[in-house]
């Protein structure tokens, strides 16, 4: 979702055109940078999130990458039984090749 969010607000920039109403009233530079402002905030917030969760990991830049990608240990059903049996039943390939082998085949 990130990446979408960059994506158009790239798109914005590049086709950005100063806002007017009606075709003959333009908005003030101070109008406009209030508006600019307030369609990054949701940006800013995730890029600071991103930062923070690569910055606490461990390992090189590309383990962190990947390990925020993974849900915690404690992520699943609230009840400890459900919980166990879910991480039996849908743990997942450690490595990428099984990853995209069980993607492939569907099956373990």
């Amino acid at each position: 979702m990130t990446f979408v969010l960059q994506v158009a607000f790239i798109i914005m920039l590049v086709q950005y055109s100063t806002p007017t109403y009606g075709g003959w009233y333009v908005y003030s530079s101070g109008a406009v940078a209030a508006s600019m402002f307030v369609a990054m905030v949701p940006m800013i917030a995730m890029v600071i999130s991103c930062i923070h969760t690569l910055w606490n990991l461990d390992g090189t830049i590309f383990e962190r990458l990947l390990k925020s990608l993974q849900p915690s240990e404690n992520w699943g059903p609230n009840d400890v039984r459900e919980r166990e049996m879910y991480h039996k039943a849908y743990t997942l390939p450690s490595s990428l090749r099984g990853a995209m082998w069980l993607n492939i085949r569907g099956n373990r």
